[in-house]
């Protein structure tokens, strides 16, 4: 699931196609409009379409259960392929219209050609307004909103051509891919490994103070180390496991403390607060012994790393550990499996299932009469193919192995037969 709300990202989104639409000459905008209406209407790209809706209700959900939000993603991204297939050229250089440059001099006295469009030049120090280029100082504020960067770039060739727009098939599978990289784009950014959480924790008070100690310390910029009591005798330690450590006895060294008024004040009031957990500290030019109850603890806030709960893009239809049944699927925001809690709701789910058996073949139409008998709702006309099932695997769910010796097939085609339901449930307003 997402850690974020997914709007504002697609908004921006959509904001930076609008920038671009800014730069297109009225032909660009007439050829791309055009193709991109043709393209909302192409058969060929339907199944594409549900594709894209059902990994994002899948892998990022969060603002993505609305379906008109993933309809805008999907625009966005049909847009973006064609912008990049009719409008985009290849950048070949950048120069100042000011004064004529195409490099500057950096602070070290290097000539550095321009890679983008500066706001203002950093050759002659000018930016285009209205009125001309003007240097930034001379300039009013409402000039200054409404100037735009000096720097002009040389615009290539095509990136491609239009030979693509008359292959229909071809031009399809380019959408295609466009599309699916968009969406593997976003499902990235929405992704982490592990993230750092901030839990409240019982610790060692002893050692508690010392790691304040040390964050105080070496802000000061002192060099520091930590050593532990053991047997007698003082034992070096790493600073990161302090906190977590349980000893009778810390030994802080460091350079000296007697000129730093402010260090010494800081250090005091650490050592008040934790007064009444037993501590006892000795103060000296180059060190702080604390000597406390191992037993005594404090409650504070501790960093941790957390994992993300998040599943990838990979199909989980046809998996062994995934429940089967109407409860996968909602109507409308609500699951099936609660849909006919009044009888308007329950015709209307009924004419949704007969549709979906309809247009599956046999396996498919099988398994998914299998499906829906064991959410307990029957289809007009079919055997109960169910109570079959239980009597010959009691004790089981609808898993591939023993769906593929029911149906005397392999598990690949029983996986295979999922995936095919799973696109009509999306075909038919299920998700």
């Amino acid at each position: 699931m997402s850690y974020e709300r997914q709007l504002p990202y697609l908004y921006l989104r959509g904001s930076l196609c609008s920038i671009t639409m800014k730069e297109m000459t009225p032909e660009e905008k007439q050829k791309l409009e055009l193709v991109y209406h043709n393209l909302l209407q192409e058969p060929e790209l339907e199944k594409t379409k549900i594709k894209f809706r059902r990994e994002f209700n899948r892998t990022i959900r969060c603002d993505y259960i609305d379906e008109d939000t993933v309809e805008q993603d999907y625009n966005i991204a049909l847009w973006r392929a064609l912008a990049d297939l009719l409008i985009h050229r290849k950048i070949t250089g950048f120069t100042c219209e000011a004064c004529g440059a195409n490099s500057y001099i950096n602070s070290n006295g290097q000539e550095i050609k321009f890679n983008q469009c500066y706001h203002i030049s950093p050759c002659c120090n000018r930016i285009k307004t209205p009125d001309g280029m003007k240097n930034p100082d001379e300039c009013t504020t409402a000039e200054f909103e409404s100037s735009k960067s000096p720097i002009k770039p040389h615009r290539g060739d095509r990136k491609y051509s239009d030979d693509l727009l008359n292959d229909r098939f071809g031009l399809i599978r380019f959408i295609s891919k466009h599309i699916y990289n968009y969406q593997q784009m976003v499902i990235k950014e929405n992704q982490r490994a592990t993230y750092f959480a901030t839990k409240d924790v019982n610790v060692n008070a002893t050692a508690n103070a010392v790691s304040e100690l040390l964050r105080v310390i070496n802000r000061h910029g002192q060099k520091t180390s930590v050593f532990y009591m053991k047997d007698g005798s003082y034992i070096s330690m790493d600073t990161e496991s302090v906190q977590d450590s349980c000893y009778d006895s810390y030994k802080i060294a460091f350079d000296t403390m007697s000129c730093n008024t402010d260090l010494i004040v800081q250090v005091m009031l650490i050592l008040q607060n934790h007064v009444s957990y037993g501590i006892i500290h000795t103060l000296q030019d180059d060190c702080l012994i604390l000597t406390g109850n191992p037993n005594a603890t404090i409650s504070t806030a501790k960093t941790v790393r957390e994992k993300v709960k998040f599943s990838s893009g990979k199909r989980t239809a046809g998996s062994d550990e995934s429940s089967d049944g109407l409860d996968n699927y909602t109507h409308g925001g609500t699951r099936m499996t609660g849909f006919g809690d009044n009888h308007e709701n329950h015709v209307e789910m009924k004419e949704i299932i007969q549709k979906i058996a309809n247009s599956l073949n046999n396996l498919s139409r099988v398994i998914w009469i299998l499906q829906v008998q064991s959410s307990g709702f029957m289809i007009d006309g079919e055997p109960d193919r169910y109570n079959e099932y239980t009597n010959k695997y009691p004790g089981t769910k609808l898993n591939n192995t023993d769906l593929a010796d029911y149906l005397g097939v392999s598990t690949r085609i029983v996986k295979r037969c999922k995936e095919e339901i799973e696109t009509q449930c999306f075909f038919h307003g299920l998700s």
